[in-house]
């Protein structure tokens, strides 16, 4: 299927949302298009996921993008936004389930945790970290070559 093309979809879903916060949203794939073996439905849940975090937490007039990088036999997607992030000691527990802080806030605390589970199934890994505007940047890879995946992965 084609990542790229997904990616965009789902991005342009929260632009009525941003715009209604005055955010920027900025979408930048490294190609027009990238076929390659995933799960749309499992990948859906975590760009939805990711995406719906960093505008809701990111303040009005904030910015949210999504990069699409492909990294050797890797493909690397990242969000940042510059909502208020998190603190180095919270890293380790953001992938808990029902972890609280910022991350948890009006939810019920699962998200990201259901999302590094769908992204382990796809060989995959998923890094957090602070974001070029200031707040959390989200990063996952997915392998690239359809050969990395076994016989009862997603794809």
């Amino acid at each position: 299927a084609d990542i790229i093309k997904l990616a965009r979809t789902i991005f342009d879903e929260f632009r009525d949302m941003a715009s209604k916060k005055e955010q920027t949203m900025i979408f930048t794939p490294f190609a027009k298009q990238y076929e390659m073996a995933f799960d749309p439905h499992l990948v859906e849940t975590i760009l939805f996921n990711l995406l719906s975090n960093a505008v809701k937490y990111s303040p009005n007039g904030g910015t949210i993008s999504l990069k699409i990088r492909q990294e050797g036999e890797q493909l690397a997607i990242t969000v940042e936004d510059n909502g208020p992030g998190i603190s180095p000691q919270q890293v380790p527990q953001l992938y808990q389930p029902f972890m609280h802080g910022y991350v948890s806030q009006g939810g019920m605390g699962i998200g990201l945790s259901v999302c590094r589970s769908i992204i382990h199934a796809h060989n995959g890994e998923m890094y957090a970290g602070r974001s070029a505007h200031g707040g959390l940047a989200l990063r996952f890879e997915l392998p690239c070559k359809e050969e990395a995946y076994g016989p009862n992965d997603p794809q």
